[in-house]
């Protein structure tokens, strides 16, 4: 039922109130469509399960593990060590993620040798900050709302 939803999908540009050729839409999901967020839901955590494995991630607390934060489109990957994040990249490269992954944030992983990490080509930054919904990461592990002036 979903694909004939999605089935017939064209679209068409206007340029200056000139109608182009219409195409077609073979990927996506329809903006403001009651199912857009159920399909991207289901659609992360599938390629989620698929790619990380149980003893990936963080250990906030002895005996549980926290792969990835995520919140609407934005998703943060967790590592413990910088195998762990050469492991995820690696991940990625195979998957072709080049969807929007564009940055790489250290936090409170120790000095390690660290070498330059890329997907598809294309090398990630190494950023001092990271924002996440709305608050700015800092790589002692706090936010910078934390601090108060």
């Amino acid at each position: 039922m979903i694909k004939a939803y999605y089935r017939p999908t064209t679209a068409q540009v206007l340029v200056h109130n000139n109608p182009l050729e219409s195409f077609a839409i073979r990927s996506g999901i329809y903006l403001g469509c009651i199912l857009s967020p159920i399909l991207f839901n289901y659609v992360i955590n599938w390629i989620l399960r698929k790619s990380l494995r149980g003893e990936d991630g963080v250990e906030p607390a002895p005996g549980r593990r926290l792969s990835d934060l995520d919140y609407a489109d934005d998703i943060a990957l967790l590592a413990s060590s910088f195998d762990d994040v050469q492991s995820v990249v690696s991940w990625g490269n195979e998957i072709d993620m080049s969807i929007g992954l564009s940055k790489l944030f250290s936090s409170c992983i120790p000095d390690q040798v660290k070498a330059p990490l890329g997907i598809t080509g294309r090398q990630l930054k190494e950023v001092d900050s990271f924002k996440y919904l709305g608050a700015r990461l800092l790589p002692n592990g706090k936010s910078k709302d934390d601090t108060v002036s």
